[in-house]
């Protein structure tokens, strides 16, 4: 395994995940990192959902303090989301878009490490925004269990599903 992670800290309740300065192969390295690290989690019965923005950060390192400009949108972009998934929020989107190049959400593929699609919000409608394809690569196996695992939260397991079946299906 390579190294992909600038940081990994968890800040309360929290995984906060920073990439190593930005460039394309550390951005792709970084979505694709995100996306095995919603994958153990969702295989662990703990799926996760979250945002990715642009911003600063300071990590006081043993002293337990990690700050970020970010912080404040990611944590608003999170929690408004009624699903398992992550979102590019508006400052990211170019910065991934152009590193991942080609990317185009009037064209998409099942194996793309990004896809335009409708975010299931809490409490009101849908949001369109570019999502990380964090269930593409994942066995038929390990899908039918996190749908198991979710059935006690049914709201969530279908807005998930909704989109895993998506990624999936789509050539």
């Amino acid at each position: 395994a390579f190294d992909v992670f600038e940081c990994a800290e968890f800040v309360f309740d929290n995984l906060v995940l920073v990439s190593k300065p930005l460039n394309p192969r550390n951005i792709t390295y970084f979505v694709n990192g995100v996306s095995h690290v919603m994958q153990y989690f969702a295989i662990q019965e703990m799926p996760l959902r979250g945002a990715v923005a642009v911003g600063d950060y300071l990590n006081g390192g043993s002293g337990n303090v990690f700050l970020s400009t970010a912080f404040k949108a990611l944590s608003e972009a999170e929690k408004s989301q009624n699903w398992s998934g992550c979102v590019l929020l508006q400052d990211a989107e170019n910065v991934v878009l152009e590193a991942l190049d080609g990317l185009d959400a009037n064209v998409q593929s099942a194996t793309d490490a990004i896809i335009w699609f409708p975010v299931p919000l809490h409490g009101r409608a849908e949001q369109e925004a570019w999502c990380i394809n964090w269930v593409f690569g994942m066995s038929s196996v390990h899908l039918n269990e996190l749908s198991q695992f979710m059935n006690e939260v049914e709201a969530k397991k279908s807005n998930t599903f909704i989109i895993m079946y998506l990624f999936i299906g789509r050539t």
